[in-house]
């Protein structure tokens, strides 16, 4: 199946199996410093916030993760918290209970959270939030 090339900017810092994973589908990252998320598309208001399971916890643990996600909200339409890695794999001494919390309130809060079991299955999920949100404002 022959997919068509998607460009996206992702933050300079990101590397490694998530990008590996998302040109091996043809969704090509533009490295840049960004202010908010980790992949970005501009032009559908789209913000991914990328984190492994263990990152997940750093965040929540220091409160990262709430401060990201009111700047994501201030600055796109568009928001998903993806996580990488399953909850029960974790090895940060917090309780599962504060992280389902946490994705609870993170939800309440209209952002878009979801947890999947590795990064091919985040970069499946990211081309196809780009190729439906491209869909819908292109139906408009």
């Amino acid at each position: 199946m022959n997919k068509q090339n998607i460009n996206i900017k992702c933050d300079d810092r990101e590397s490694g199996a998530l990008v590996n994973e998302l040109n091996k589908i043809n969704v090509y990252c533009s490295p840049i410093r960004l202010k908010v998320g980790d992949y970005v598309c501009e032009e559908l208001s789209l913000c991914i916030e990328y984190k492994t399971i263990n990152d997940f916890c750093l965040s929540v643990m220091d409160g990262r993760i709430e401060s990201q996600s009111l700047r994501m909200k201030d600055n796109y339409l568009h928001n998903y918290i993806i996580i990488s890695g399953k909850i029960n794999d974790k090895i940060q001494n917090i309780h599962e209970n504060c992280i389902i919390g946490m994705i609870s309130k993170l939800t309440y809060n209209n952002l878009n959270v979801i947890i999947l079991d590795n990064e091919k299955q985040c970069a499946y999920i990211i081309r196809r939030l780009i190729e439906r949100y491209t869909e819908k404002y292109s139906e408009q």
